[in-house]
Protein backbone atom coordinates (compact mmCIF):
# COMPACT_ATOMS: atom_id res chain seq x y z
CA UNK A 1 0.00 0.00 0.00
CA UNK A 2 1.31 3.20 -0.98
CA UNK A 3 1.96 5.72 1.96
CA UNK A 4 -0.24 8.83 1.73
CA UNK A 5 1.11 12.05 3.09
CA UNK A 6 -0.80 15.59 3.37
CA UNK A 7 0.23 19.20 4.57
CA UNK A 8 -3.05 21.40 5.64
CA UNK A 9 -3.18 24.87 6.09
CA UNK A 10 -6.13 26.50 7.24
CA UNK A 11 -6.79 29.88 6.80
CA UNK A 12 -9.95 32.04 6.38
CA UNK A 13 -11.89 29.17 6.02
CA UNK A 14 -10.06 27.61 3.10
CA UNK A 15 -7.78 24.71 3.06
CA UNK A 16 -5.50 23.59 0.81
CA UNK A 17 -4.16 19.82 0.95
CA UNK A 18 -1.59 18.68 -1.29
CA UNK A 19 -1.74 14.57 -1.32
CA UNK A 20 1.59 12.56 -2.06
CA UNK A 21 0.85 9.30 -3.91
CA UNK A 22 3.12 7.05 -5.63
CA UNK A 23 5.52 10.11 -6.34
CA UNK A 24 2.71 12.11 -7.98
CA UNK A 25 1.93 15.55 -5.39
CA UNK A 26 -1.45 17.05 -6.07
CA UNK A 27 -2.66 20.51 -5.03
CA UNK A 28 -6.60 20.92 -3.79
CA UNK A 29 -7.68 24.01 -2.99
CA UNK A 30 -11.29 23.70 -1.41
CA UNK A 31 -13.50 25.14 1.82
CA UNK A 32 -14.23 23.18 4.10
CA UNK A 33 -14.99 22.94 7.51
CA UNK A 34 -13.01 22.32 10.53
CA UNK A 35 -14.36 18.76 11.13
CA UNK A 36 -14.09 17.67 8.10
CA UNK A 37 -10.44 18.68 8.26
CA UNK A 38 -10.41 16.22 11.23
CA UNK A 39 -11.77 13.54 9.25
CA UNK A 40 -8.83 13.73 6.86
CA UNK A 41 -6.29 13.72 9.49
CA UNK A 42 -7.76 11.13 11.51
CA UNK A 43 -8.34 8.92 7.97
CA UNK A 44 -4.76 9.85 6.74
CA UNK A 45 -3.39 8.72 10.54
CA UNK A 46 -5.41 5.43 10.26
CA UNK A 47 -3.97 4.65 6.62
CA UNK A 48 -0.17 5.41 8.32
CA UNK A 49 -0.92 2.71 11.24
CA UNK A 50 -2.10 0.14 9.16
CA UNK A 51 0.91 0.15 7.40
CA UNK A 52 3.12 0.49 9.77
CA UNK A 53 1.73 -2.19 11.77
CA UNK A 54 3.12 -4.14 8.60
CA UNK A 55 6.64 -3.31 9.36
CA UNK A 56 8.97 -4.93 11.60
CA UNK A 57 11.06 -2.79 14.55
CA UNK A 58 15.00 -3.37 14.27
CA UNK A 59 16.55 -4.76 17.69
CA UNK A 60 19.58 -3.19 18.62
CA UNK A 61 21.98 -4.67 21.20
CA UNK A 62 23.81 -1.98 23.07
CA UNK A 63 26.82 -2.98 24.76
CA UNK A 64 29.86 -1.16 26.57
CA UNK A 65 31.04 -0.72 29.99
CA UNK A 66 30.02 1.51 32.91
CA UNK A 67 30.06 5.48 32.30
CA UNK A 68 30.86 5.21 27.93
CA UNK A 69 27.37 7.29 27.91
CA UNK A 70 25.09 4.44 26.73
CA UNK A 71 21.76 6.15 27.81
CA UNK A 72 22.83 9.37 26.44
CA UNK A 73 23.32 8.10 22.88
CA UNK A 74 19.93 5.97 22.83
CA UNK A 75 18.58 9.58 24.58
CA UNK A 76 19.94 11.54 22.02
CA UNK A 77 18.96 9.68 18.47
CA UNK A 78 15.53 8.15 19.58
CA UNK A 79 14.40 11.29 22.35
CA UNK A 80 15.13 12.26 25.56
CA UNK A 81 12.79 9.62 26.91
CA UNK A 82 13.66 6.23 25.42
CA UNK A 83 15.89 4.90 28.02
CA UNK A 84 14.71 7.13 30.80
CA UNK A 85 15.11 5.07 34.54
CA UNK A 86 12.99 2.48 35.15
CA UNK A 87 11.36 2.08 31.46
CA UNK A 88 13.36 -0.65 30.36
CA UNK A 89 12.24 -4.36 30.88
CA UNK A 90 14.68 -6.49 32.90
CA UNK A 91 15.76 -9.65 30.46
CA UNK A 92 18.66 -11.32 32.79
CA UNK A 93 20.41 -9.48 35.70
CA UNK A 94 23.01 -7.66 32.51
CA UNK A 95 19.90 -7.20 30.52
CA UNK A 96 17.03 -4.58 29.72
CA UNK A 97 14.51 -4.58 26.67
CA UNK A 98 13.68 -0.37 25.81
CA UNK A 99 10.68 -0.61 23.58
CA UNK A 100 8.63 2.33 24.18
CA UNK A 101 5.42 2.04 22.48
CA UNK A 102 5.32 5.36 20.45
CA UNK A 103 8.95 4.16 18.50
CA UNK A 104 9.33 1.47 16.34
CA UNK A 105 12.39 -0.11 17.72
CA UNK A 106 13.64 -2.39 20.34
CA UNK A 107 17.08 -1.34 21.96
CA UNK A 108 18.57 -4.44 24.37
CA UNK A 109 21.05 -2.51 27.11
CA UNK A 110 23.45 -4.55 28.64
CA UNK A 111 25.30 -3.86 31.70
CA UNK A 112 27.79 -5.48 33.53
CA UNK A 113 30.82 -5.49 31.37
CA UNK A 114 33.97 -5.34 33.38
CA UNK A 115 37.33 -6.45 33.27
CA UNK A 116 37.93 -9.25 35.67
CA UNK A 117 33.73 -9.26 36.63
CA UNK A 118 32.66 -10.68 33.47
CA UNK A 119 32.34 -14.21 33.08
CA UNK A 120 28.87 -14.52 34.08
CA UNK A 121 27.89 -11.64 31.85
CA UNK A 122 29.15 -13.71 28.98
CA UNK A 123 27.10 -16.82 29.78
CA UNK A 124 24.05 -14.95 30.42
CA UNK A 125 24.27 -13.27 27.10
CA UNK A 126 25.14 -16.16 24.87
CA UNK A 127 22.07 -17.93 26.48
CA UNK A 128 19.96 -14.58 25.51
CA UNK A 129 21.61 -14.57 22.13
CA UNK A 130 21.21 -18.25 21.48
CA UNK A 131 17.26 -18.02 22.24
CA UNK A 132 16.94 -15.26 19.57
CA UNK A 133 18.56 -17.29 17.16
CA UNK A 134 16.19 -19.93 17.59
CA UNK A 135 13.18 -17.73 16.57
CA UNK A 136 11.74 -19.09 12.98
CA UNK A 137 10.53 -15.34 13.16
CA UNK A 138 13.81 -13.11 11.70
CA UNK A 139 11.94 -9.91 13.51
CA UNK A 140 13.20 -11.35 16.43
CA UNK A 141 16.88 -11.70 15.60
CA UNK A 142 19.13 -9.35 16.85
CA UNK A 143 20.00 -7.14 13.81
CA UNK A 144 23.24 -4.94 14.66
CA UNK A 145 25.32 -4.78 17.81
CA UNK A 146 26.59 -0.52 18.78
CA UNK A 147 29.54 -1.26 21.13
CA UNK A 148 30.44 1.14 22.66
CA UNK A 149 33.65 2.86 23.77
CA UNK A 150 34.05 5.56 26.50
CA UNK A 151 36.79 7.54 25.09
CA UNK A 152 37.38 9.49 28.05
CA UNK A 153 39.56 6.75 28.96
CA UNK A 154 40.81 5.69 25.77
CA UNK A 155 41.26 2.56 25.79
CA UNK A 156 39.76 -0.53 23.84
CA UNK A 157 40.61 -3.79 26.08
CA UNK A 158 41.78 -7.20 25.13
CA UNK A 159 39.10 -8.48 27.12
CA UNK A 160 36.73 -6.25 24.91
CA UNK A 161 38.25 -8.15 21.74
CA UNK A 162 37.15 -11.48 23.18
CA UNK A 163 33.82 -10.58 24.16
CA UNK A 164 33.18 -9.10 20.41
CA UNK A 165 35.00 -11.94 18.71
CA UNK A 166 33.52 -14.94 20.97
CA UNK A 167 29.96 -12.81 21.36
CA UNK A 168 28.99 -11.42 18.07
CA UNK A 169 30.66 -13.93 15.19
CA UNK A 170 27.83 -13.12 12.92
CA UNK A 171 25.75 -10.66 13.89
CA UNK A 172 26.69 -6.91 12.05
CA UNK A 173 29.16 -4.80 15.14
CA UNK A 174 29.40 -0.90 14.69
CA UNK A 175 31.49 0.37 17.19
CA UNK A 176 30.63 3.64 18.66
CA UNK A 177 33.86 5.84 19.92
CA UNK A 178 31.72 8.21 22.25
CA UNK A 179 32.80 11.41 24.29
CA UNK A 180 35.45 11.65 21.54
CA UNK A 181 35.27 15.81 23.08
CA UNK A 182 37.25 14.28 25.94
CA UNK A 183 40.16 13.06 24.02
CA UNK A 184 43.25 14.09 22.00
CA UNK A 185 43.51 13.19 17.82
CA UNK A 186 46.14 10.84 18.66
CA UNK A 187 44.32 8.93 21.01
CA UNK A 188 41.01 8.40 18.92
CA UNK A 189 43.48 6.90 16.23
CA UNK A 190 45.19 4.71 17.99
CA UNK A 191 41.57 3.33 19.77
CA UNK A 192 40.62 3.37 15.58
CA UNK A 193 43.70 1.54 15.08
CA UNK A 194 43.59 -1.04 17.76
CA UNK A 195 40.04 -2.43 16.84
CA UNK A 196 41.14 -2.48 12.92
CA UNK A 197 44.29 -4.81 14.06
CA UNK A 198 41.68 -6.75 15.62
CA UNK A 199 40.45 -7.64 12.08
CA UNK A 200 36.54 -8.52 13.24
CA UNK A 201 34.92 -9.99 9.57
CA UNK A 202 31.42 -8.82 11.02
CA UNK A 203 32.80 -4.87 11.63
CA UNK A 204 30.94 -2.40 9.67
CA UNK A 205 32.09 0.99 10.81
CA UNK A 206 33.77 2.83 13.29
CA UNK A 207 31.88 6.10 14.07
CA UNK A 208 33.12 9.22 16.53
CA UNK A 209 30.28 10.36 18.55
CA UNK A 210 29.48 12.74 20.79
CA UNK A 211 26.39 12.32 22.77
CA UNK A 212 26.28 15.05 25.07
CA UNK A 213 29.46 17.41 24.94
CA UNK A 214 30.98 18.26 28.09
CA UNK A 215 34.24 19.92 26.26
CA UNK A 216 34.18 22.85 23.83
CA UNK A 217 37.33 23.41 24.11
CA UNK A 218 37.96 22.43 20.30
CA UNK A 219 42.30 20.99 19.75
CA UNK A 220 41.46 19.82 16.06
CA UNK A 221 38.99 20.13 12.66
CA UNK A 222 36.14 17.38 13.74
CA UNK A 223 36.42 16.89 10.06
CA UNK A 224 39.96 16.92 8.96
CA UNK A 225 41.30 16.89 12.09
CA UNK A 226 43.52 19.85 11.44
CA UNK A 227 44.76 22.66 13.78
CA UNK A 228 44.23 25.37 11.23
CA UNK A 229 41.14 26.28 12.30
CA UNK A 230 39.34 29.48 14.26
CA UNK A 231 36.73 29.19 16.68
CA UNK A 232 34.56 31.46 18.36
CA UNK A 233 34.06 30.60 21.93
CA UNK A 234 30.63 32.69 21.88
CA UNK A 235 28.54 31.58 18.75
CA UNK A 236 30.39 28.17 18.88
CA UNK A 237 31.43 28.81 15.24
CA UNK A 238 34.43 26.67 13.84
CA UNK A 239 36.27 27.40 10.47
CA UNK A 240 38.71 25.38 9.05
CA UNK A 241 41.65 26.85 6.58
CA UNK A 242 42.35 23.55 5.84
CA UNK A 243 39.35 21.86 4.36
CA UNK A 244 36.97 24.77 4.53
CA UNK A 245 34.22 23.66 6.44
CA UNK A 246 32.44 25.87 8.57
CA UNK A 247 29.72 24.61 11.34
CA UNK A 248 28.50 25.18 14.66
CA UNK A 249 29.83 22.85 17.38
CA UNK A 250 26.97 21.69 19.51
CA UNK A 251 26.46 19.61 21.62
CA UNK A 252 25.55 16.20 19.46
CA UNK A 253 28.33 15.16 16.82
CA UNK A 254 28.58 12.69 14.29
CA UNK A 255 25.25 11.09 15.17
CA UNK A 256 23.85 11.68 11.60
CA UNK A 257 26.70 9.30 10.43
CA UNK A 258 25.61 6.87 12.94
CA UNK A 259 22.48 6.41 12.13
CA UNK A 260 22.99 6.57 8.36
CA UNK A 261 25.68 3.49 8.58
CA UNK A 262 23.08 1.51 11.17
CA UNK A 263 20.50 2.04 8.30
CA UNK A 264 22.12 0.58 5.63
CA UNK A 265 22.93 -2.78 7.56
CA UNK A 266 19.43 -3.30 8.77
CA UNK A 267 16.98 -5.78 6.93
CA UNK A 268 14.33 -4.14 4.37
CA UNK A 269 11.26 -4.79 6.95
CA UNK A 270 13.37 -3.17 9.51
CA UNK A 271 14.91 0.12 7.97
CA UNK A 272 11.60 2.41 7.64
CA UNK A 273 10.76 1.90 11.39
CA UNK A 274 14.73 2.40 12.45
CA UNK A 275 14.29 6.13 10.27
CA UNK A 276 11.01 6.62 11.87
CA UNK A 277 12.02 6.14 15.21
CA UNK A 278 15.21 7.95 15.29
CA UNK A 279 14.91 11.86 15.86
CA UNK A 280 18.74 12.81 14.73
CA UNK A 281 18.50 13.46 10.45
CA UNK A 282 15.57 15.22 9.76
CA UNK A 283 15.33 14.58 5.43
CA UNK A 284 15.64 10.86 6.05
CA UNK A 285 12.29 10.81 7.78
CA UNK A 286 10.43 13.14 5.50
CA UNK A 287 11.94 11.17 2.66
CA UNK A 288 9.88 8.17 4.33
CA UNK A 289 6.94 10.18 2.65
CA UNK A 290 7.59 9.73 -0.94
Amino acid sequence: APLLDFVGSFHSGFTLLFATMDGEEVAVPQKVEEEEIKQVISDLNEAFLTLSGKLKKPNILLIGKTGAGKSSLVNAIFGQAFAKTGAGEPITKHLERFAPEEKRVVVYDTKGLEHGNHAEFLEQTKVFLKDLRSSEDVSRHLHVIWYMVDMSHSRFQPFEEAVCRHLFPDISLIFILNKTDTASAAQIQAVKESIRKAKFPNCRGIYEVISDRQNYQIECCPECLSDDFRFKQRTKQLTCDACGVQITVGKFYGLDNLVGGTTNQLPDFARYSFLNAQEVDEKARLGLAK
